[in-house]
């Protein structure tokens, strides 16, 4: 291969655009490209998993009382609020409540 001294990387306009795991305008970020979606596979996880588990719990007690459709919304809004709370505290925003010694 012979190095062409008219046309080097570095006059590449190709070579100028930066990509997502070079960091800079593209991507901003440094490394590999799936960086924090473990994180957000987190928070998806905790908030249907607080929809699903209140959800049921509202929907078994409309079944036990013979209700149609009162409880099942108050646990959906529950769940959402406890999802919201596990992600806070997970993730950042809240303090973990400490037993005091």
């Amino acid at each position: 291969m012979t190095m062409d001294p008219k046309h080097n990387e570095s006059t590449d306009p190709r070579r100028n655009q930066s990509s997502p795991d070079e960091g800079g305008p593209a991507g901003g970020y440094k490394g590999n490209a799936w960086t924090g979606m473990d994180e957000a596979w987190g928070v998806v996880s905790l908030l249907l998993s607080g929809l699903i588990v209140c959800g049921g719990i509202g929907w078994g007690l409309d079944w036990l009382a013979g209700f149609h459709y009162l409880f099942l919304p108050i646990g959906v809004l529950a769940g959402l609020g406890v999802g919201t709370y596990l992600v806070m505290v997970r993730y950042g925003g809240l303090e973990s409540p400490k037993k005091k010694d």
